[in-house]
């Protein structure tokens, strides 16, 4: 699919380059953009292409993301699953409730004392002009003291324009690590970047809770 798109951004590109100009065109109004002109639906045309070409290639991530589980979990010895990861459509049906308990999770890492009612996250135990959302998906101060939390277990943040991952700084060369945390997202995002800490520390969260509650033991 990446092949094509670069194929349709030459042609969206070359569109636009050779397009005529509208011959209905008005200082101060612009192109008449009427259904029967020519030039202005090559220009909506193009707008269009481009618009939906900036929007994320789900199909070629999802595939990555499946070859790079299969591949580490045949070197690990281990039988991938089906199921993983998880389709689109069944990622957006678990998203709201997935994003509440990793947010969750953030402020049991945190050491918050805070209120969670399924949806959303209260710090403060009572509900006065003290107690105040917790949601470091969209707060850029929150996002940053995951940071700090992350980097005090001992963990490296590497960020690359399309990718982030996070491994220990101890005991494994950059090149051969085993990383912690990976995610292929547009790091040039704000939103991606909150999202990767966010992740990361629930998934702390939760394997440091494991053996208090029992999961993963045989």
């Amino acid at each position: 699919m990446s092949d094509h798109r670069e194929l349709l951004r030459d042609v969206a590109f070359l569109l636009g380059r050779d397009a005529k100009p509208c011959p209905r065109w008005k200082k101060g109004v612009g192109d008449c953009d009427l259904p029967d002109c020519d030039p202005c639906r090559v220009t909506r045309a193009v707008n269009q292409l481009e618009a939906a070409l900036d929007q994320p290639d789900a199909e070629d991530d999802a595939a990555y993301a499946r070859a790079r589980y299969v591949a580490e979990a045949k070197a690990a010895g281990a039988i991938p699953d089906p199921n993983y990861p998880p389709s689109a459509l069944a990622q957006q049906e678990q998203g709201v409730v997935r994003d509440a308990e990793l947010t969750k999770l953030c402020a049991e890492a945190m050491g918050l004392d805070f209120d969670y009612d399924d949806t959303d996250v209260w710090v403060g135990t009572e509900p006065d002009s003290t107690q105040y959302a917790y949601y470091p998906l969209a707060n850029d101060a929150q996002a940053m003291a995951l940071d700090q939390y992350i980097l005090a277990a001992d963990y490296c943040i590497s960020y690359a324009r399309d990718e982030c991952e996070i491994y220990p700084t101890e005991g494994q060369t950059p090149e051969a690590h085993r990383p912690l945390y990976y995610s292929r997202l547009d790091m040039t995002k704000p939103e991606n970047r909150r999202r990767v800490r966010v992740e990361c520390v629930a998934k702390m969260q939760k394997e440091k809770k494991a053996p208090a509650t029992g999961e993963g033991k045989g």
